[in-house]
């Protein structure tokens, strides 16, 4: 007999987490989505809450009609006199439903990193007072940016990738390490001092959106590089700390 489910509606922050939780559950391919399977075991998850609140379930709802709308369209009967002259403009019908799942979990990816930032900084015991009277200490430079400042502009980068997103997606077998991306930003920054968004080789591609961002997070956090807006309107732009040379980062 197959283990019931036991979680409830406030165990997850909306639809699109209940969904990500059931596909890694059930370790399917989110790029090629079983709408089928996903709906039947969404919808089983539903007569299986255990609080059933209008107000929290709304939501879910409306994510389980959508379900069964996109699931409607790939079972409608396909003439092979007009798959073949729309086949180059078709859309896959679960297409927006893998851009708002991608979207979502890369924003949890980035949400996660922060909250292991904030708890880190939490952790760190504050330095006893110097007994040198003339060592003072230095406040952070004006227009300093922080990485909360920064994960906004991710955010924005996320959202425009979204919606310029290619139809399909080609999967990719030389994703660049966190590690691998550090390197590049540092020799990349050597001249002088560049755009945020011009770190990001691929504007549409949210996996190289979010590995530069945890990539520049590593690299403040190692003060090896300094993020700097003049003013709201302006650039975030980043550059090497004084000192920081390529040789020296690695």
């Amino acid at each position: 007999m197959a283990e019931q489910l036991t979680l409830v509606l406030t165990d997850f922050e909306g639809p699109l987490d209940l969904l990500l939780h059931l596909i890694k559950q059930t370790k399917i391919d989110i790029y090629d989505i079983p709408i089928a399977e996903i709906t039947a075991q969404y919808l089983d998850y539903l007569h299986q809450m255990q609080v059933m609140k209008l107000d929290i379930a709304g939501d879910y709802l409306v994510m389980a009609a959508t379900l069964m709308k996109i699931k409607s369209k790939l079972l409608l009967p396909k003439s092979p006199e007009i798959a073949e002259e729309v086949i180059e403009t078709y859309v896959d019908p679960r297409q927006e439903l893998v851009d708002q799942l991608l979207t979502y979990q890369a924003f949890q990816k980035v949400a996660t990193v922060l909250q292991e930032r904030e708890l880190q900084r939490q952790q760190l015991f504050a330095k006893p007072a110097s007994s040198n009277p003339t060592e003072e200490f230095v406040p952070l430079a004006r227009g300093v940016i922080k990485p909360r400042d920064l994960a906004l502009v991710v955010s924005k980068m996320l959202m425009a990738a979204q919606v310029k997103r290619p139809v399909f997606k080609t999967v990719q077998n030389d994703e660049i390490s966190i590690t691998d991306k550090m390197t590049w930003i540092v020799a990349h920054l050597a001249a002088q001092p560049v755009p945020f968004e011009a770190l990001v080789l691929n504007h549409n591609d949210r996996d190289e959106i979010v590995t530069t961002f945890l990539a520049v997070l590593e690299l403040m956090k190692d003060r090896k590089i300094i993020c700097e807006q003049t003013n709201y309107d302006a650039p975030m732009m980043v550059g090497l700390k004084e000192g920081i040379s390529v040789e020296s980062s690695r």
